[in-house]
């Protein structure tokens, strides 16, 4: 994944006997997510990955951080 946009920070702990990893990635503006996804998106090794590791996942959430200075 991170042929599209480089990771920042991973965090991950123990949480009711499950495993949490959290994943910070920047970026500069909504749209360049949304333009490293839909690239990602189109790569078949990507596509096979995440279908591999659909069963180890339980749940997941994004969410989207803005700052709160220009």
């Amino acid at each position: 994944r991170e042929r599209y946009s480089p990771c920042a920070g991973v965090w991950t702990s123990r949480e009711r006997n499950r495993d949490v990893v959290v994943h910070l990635w920047p970026y500069r503006s909504f749209d360049e997510r949304m333009q490293a996804r839909a690239t990602a998106m189109q790569d078949e090794s990507w596509g096979a990955y995440r279908i591999a590791i659909r069963p180890l996942i339980a749940a997941m959430q994004a969410s989207l951080l803005t700052p709160l200075l220009p």
